[in-house]
């Protein structure tokens, strides 16, 4: 009997233990110090999107505009990758392409790029955006509007978890107090500050007014 308490016990010091190595690592973790450093700004965005009905025509031309504006400013930046800005560019293709459905006008002119972009930065947003649309994409699918459901380019672009993947474990590569994770820091913040700003223009009624503007975000 003692011998079963004591296995009992040692096996709950080792769980104990295990549980608190994987919290010590979030912190240790720049993947995850970066997910909570840039949740204010990531959550007000969303708050943002989360106004458009993408299954009106007039919002998801919105939404439409508002992402190729925005991505056209990230493959823009020298900081981008190759691969990044060939992902790019076929986002921004199939964005126009629904526009051009819903026989909106082109996409805006692209917001100013943020000088010396660091790639993983783009490449958080970039990949962390293709993840995000599958959540949109359920809100897109429930429209019945014909015009809607007819611009389907953009949400069928196929899903390709490889590359979110690939990019959390370079995050992961970076040590917490070191200068390029402040640098990729600081660029992620301007990113969300990029799209915040454009889908506020966007908003109807919006303009000049700090929609889903956190207090803590300057």
């Amino acid at each position: 009997m003692l011998r079963l308490h004591a296995n009992a016990y040692g096996s709950a010091a080792v769980a104990l233990a295990r549980c608190q190595r994987d919290s010590d690592m979030k912190h240790l973790d720049f993947r995850f110090v970066l997910r909570d450093a840039s949740r204010a700004r990531h959550d007000r965005l969303d708050r943002m999107i989360s106004v458009l009905d993408l299954g009106d025509a007039e919002d998801f031309a919105r939404f439409a505009d508002v992402h190729a504006a925005c991505f056209g400013a990230l493959g823009a930046s020298d900081g981008a990758s190759r691969a990044t800005r060939r992902l790019l560019s076929e986002m921004i293709a199939r964005l126009s392409d629904d526009l051009l459905t819903l026989k909106a006008r082109p996409p805006s002119a692209r917001p100013a790029t943020p000088a010396n972009l660091d790639p993983l930065a783009i490449d958080y947003v970039v990949e962390g955006s293709r993840l995000g649309s599958q959540v949109l994409k359920r809100r897109w699918e429930t429209s019945t509007d014909p015009a809607v459901r007819a611009a389907d380019r953009y949400f069928g672009l196929p899903a390709d978890p490889l590359g979110w993947r690939a990019t959390c474990a370079a995050l992961s590569c970076l040590r917490v107090d070191g200068r390029r994770a402040a640098r990729v820091t600081r660029d992620v913040d301007a990113l969300f500050d990029l799209f915040a700003d454009a889908c506020r223009a966007a908003l109807p009624g919006a303009r000049g007014r700090d929609v889903g503007r956190p207090s803590n975000v300057q």
